[in-house]
């Protein structure tokens, strides 16, 4: 199944993807182009959430199914997130 159909529409520019490939490269400890469960949980850990946040969270990036996070599944993610976080600051400064 292709991630992309089951993502939101997000508008990306290149630097923030360059951003997300970045710390993508930096958790992808063996180089693979994919992030393990092991990998994405550590980054998680790293960024302040807990190991059953973490395991969470990976099953709602996973959108394949395979067990592991393409730079596609991830940088969707991220992108989705950073704009969910930057309209409730939005909504927050509004009050």
């Amino acid at each position: 199944a292709d991630p992309k159909a089951c993502m939101p529409q997000v508008k990306v520019d290149l630097s923030i993807l360059e951003e997300v490939r970045s710390i993508f490269n930096v958790y992808d400890d063996d180089q693979s182009g994919q992030l393990d469960f092991d990998e994405f949980v550590h980054a998680m850990e790293l960024a302040g959430f807990t190991q059953e946040e973490s395991a969470g969270i990976f099953n709602e990036v996973d959108t394949d199914g395979s067990g592991e996070i393409s730079f596609d599944e991830f940088s969707y993610w991220f992108v989705a997130n950073a704009q969910k976080q930057a309209s409730a600051l939005a909504t927050r400064d509004d009050d």
